[in-house]
């Protein structure tokens, strides 16, 4: 609506396009504040993108031709054609990105932004958002065995949002 462009083309023309770059930009941004190098940064975003695809060159390695006929695990046209899965994955590198923040900052609001992110990704796809909740789960036994129970409020919240999103849709 604000840019006038025509929502068919928009959904299924440009989305490819914005998801692949939104996946890659978050990628780096979550490298750079976990402060490793422009290397890993490329892996990251190298395996991102064509880490599916591997199964192709593992086969090729093993001596067993390029042979197609094995479906790769999860290929790249699959993942974005699957717009809640690319979504989801996108999320969950911004959410890693707030967590981060969070652990730096050790305050309240960073912490409260990084539990609505990450407590949102269940209503994208379940298991990502499951994947982050078990890391959650285990940062707040973590934080339980060390007795500092002002960084578990956050976490607890994030708890509450995954369940306001999950229960009223998969209720029966």
């Amino acid at each position: 609506r604000v840019f006038r462009l025509p929502l068919i083309h928009t959904q299924y023309q440009y989305f490819t396009l914005f998801i692949s770059l939104f996946l890659g930009l978050s990628a780096i941004v979550f490298s750079q504040l976990i402060k490793v190098g422009r290397n890993f940064a490329r892996l990251l975003v190298f395996f991102l993108y064509f880490g599916g695809d591997g199964i192709f060159f593992l086969l090729l390695a093993l001596g067993r031709g390029f042979n197609f006929n094995m479906s790769a695990l999860e290929d790249g046209s699959k993942f974005l054609v699957n717009p809640p899965r690319a979504f989801a994955v996108v999320v969950f590198f911004a959410g890693l990105s707030l967590l981060t923040l969070w652990l730096k900052r050790r305050d309240l609001y960073s912490g409260l932004i990084m539990a609505i992110v990450l407590g949102s990704l269940v209503g994208f796809k379940v298991y990502v958002g499951v994947f982050a909740l078990i890391g959650l789960a285990a940062l707040g036994g973590y934080y339980l065995l060390k007795k500092n129970f002002r960084m578990i409020l956050p976490l607890i919240v994030a708890l509450i949002i995954t369940l306001v999103v999950y229960l009223p849709v998969n209720s029966n």
